[in-house]
């Protein structure tokens, strides 16, 4: 069955004058070439949605037409609440939307969800009385607004641990070589105390968004393994920061945005979840508890 895609009519596809949005119709290409089904909706009604269409000829482009719902009544309230879904606003432009979308088409079919998890964190998943376990799991149900994954593994060092003074700007000597990589890709040399952690993310395909303020920031590049949240008492889990071998392997950080990132710190659920899925994408696994898990 072909992957249907819903999109927005106002400020996504056109702009507050009803003006086309640049690379709208590039975007609708890319999607359609993939063979997904398109519908477009809007709140002021499908024929509004069919107007705009004809509008700016983009009949070709969609299969249904539809107003969006206020209320959703369905037996499924799981499947819905776990569809994802894409902020037109926080997207650069619609080459990013489409990027998005058809990456979020192709993992649709080997997405991370509890039920395929191990048995501990299922465990956890089910206590749902527990506020940090109710936070996790709406967080972790539009995970894809919360977090941000590099595209390939790599470790810029299996030297380097996160240097203790975080007000110095000069912690670290990056070889030549690296410098040259990084400054062609137009990315600062970042010599603080979590810079190669930053770089070896960047560098690894992952996307850094701003923080609405201060908006100079970048959201938070979290290491999954902090030294917390062991399954059992007792049992000993990496502290990447302090670890050469882990410190800089992009395929133990994530961008994750502040709010999620404070509950990830404090919440064994969605610290798990995170390292659950770095497994499925990268099989990454320093404490050796997946490969084999039940």
């Amino acid at each position: 069955m072909a992957t249907k895609i819903s999109i927005d009519v106002d400020l996504t596809i056109i702009d507050k004058n009803q003006a086309l949005l640049p690379n709208v119709v590039e975007g609708l290409v890319a999607l359609k070439t993939k063979g997904y089904k398109l519908s477009l909706w809007s709140s002021c009604g499908k024929n509004y949605a069919v107007q705009i269409a004809q509008m700016h000829k983009l009949e070709g482009f969609f299969d249904e037409y539809a107003s969006k719902p206020d209320i959703v009544v369905d037996d499924d309230f799981d499947a819905l609440s776990h569809l994802p879904t894409i902020d037109s606003r926080a997207a650069k432009n619609w080459s990013q939307i489409s990027e998005r979308a058809i990456k979020l088409a192709d993992d649709l079919e080997d997405r991370s969800r509890a039920q395929d998890a191990p048995q501990w964190i299922k465990a956890m998943w089910r206590n749902r009385f527990d506020v940090g376990v109710q936070s996790s799991i709406a967080i972790w149900c539009q995970r894809e607004t919360y977090f941000r994954w590099p595209r390939i593994r790599r470790a810029i060092s299996d030297n380097w641990v996160r240097h203790p003074d975080g007000q110095r700007k000069d912690c670290y000597v990056y070889p030549p070589e690296l410098e040259d990589e990084i400054t062609r890709l137009g990315l600062p040399v970042d010599r603080r105390n979590n810079g190669p952690a930053i770089i070896s993310f960047l560098i690894s395909g992952g996307e850094r968004p701003k923080r609405p303020y201060p908006s100079r920031w970048g959201w938070t590049i979290h290491h999954i393994y902090d030294g917390k949240h062991p399954r059992f008492p007792f049992e000993k889990v990496p502290h990447a920061v302090h670890d050469p071998a882990l410190f800089t392997d992009s395929a133990g950080l994530v961008a994750v945005h502040p709010l999620a990132d404070y509950v990830a710190m404090r919440e064994p659920l969605l610290a798990w979840l995170l390292r659950w899925e770095a497994f499925r994408r990268f099989k990454f696994d320093p404490m050796d508890v997946f490969a084999h898990a039940k």
